[in-house]
């Protein structure tokens, strides 16, 4: 696709609208201007309950699993996070009856010594959802409850406010400051994003070759499960 698009000189954007967030951006303004000290670590979980059996989540012919649902978008906040691609990746897999893995738990190692680790599955209890991610930097961490999508705004049309938190961590007393985000709806951001670029005839931030270096990683997550061992990620030049 991203072959084809650039012969054709066609702009092609993947999906990862919590990019266009403003909480997240915000996070990322934090992080580079170092209120939490270099950060080292990202922790993360974005998972649901089992989809129905006939869910196209569930089909392996159709791509189905967690890491395509889910678990991608944990990979491409931390990329976004910190700014540049992992060397190498550890994981293990589970999977439902239907053949799709439904379980994965990954660390991805970075330049640097930063390592994020995350959790996606469709194992939680009916009716729970939790997909928050927290950065620990070397004075202080940022905490944010509802990292990836708003159930609110895609399933109720309802446009919600957000928040996270800053902590500076301290070895007497601890200061926790919360930070209000407008309210926004990533996807109408990100499609709007994407319009202008064509409209205007200018480049995309996020082209094709950002999903392929996701999908890179992904690679890794398989053949790290298969062979039970850090694989290192396949180099995109």
């Amino acid at each position: 696709m991203a072959d084809a698009c650039r012969r054709s000189a066609v702009r092609l954007m993947e999906g990862f609208f919590q990019r266009f967030n403003p909480q997240i951006q915000q996070v990322k303004k934090l992080i580079d201007t170092g209120r939490i000290g270099a950060v080292t670590r990202l922790s993360a979980m974005h998972s649901t309950t089992m989809p129905a059996a006939t869910d196209i989540r569930l089909n392996p012919e159709a791509g189905g699993g967690i890491l395509g649902d889910m678990g991608c978008c944990c990979i491409n906040t931390a990329r976004y996070l910190f700014d540049a691609e992992p060397l190498r990746v550890g994981a293990t897999l589970e999977f439902a009856d239907s053949g799709v893995e439904d379980r994965v738990v990954a660390t991805l190692l970075f330049p640097g010594g930063r390592v994020p680790q995350f959790e996606s599955s469709y194992r939680l209890e009916p009716g729970t959802y939790i997909q928050s991610c927290e950065l620990y930097g070397q004075r202080g961490h940022i905490y944010v409850p509802m990292g990836y999508a708003q159930v609110q705004t895609y399933r109720q049309g309802t446009i919600m406010g957000l928040a996270f938190y800053v902590g500076d961590d301290a070895a007497i007393g601890q200061k926790l400051e919360k930070i209000e985000c407008p309210p926004a709806h990533q996807w109408q951001l990100g499609l709007e994003y994407f319009a202008d670029r064509i409209l205007q005839d200018e480049p995309i931030d996020l082209p094709a070759e950002n999903g392929l270096a996701n999908m890179r990683v992904i690679d890794a997550v398989f053949q790290s499960a298969r062979e039970g061992r850090f694989v290192p990620v396949e180099s995109g030049n």
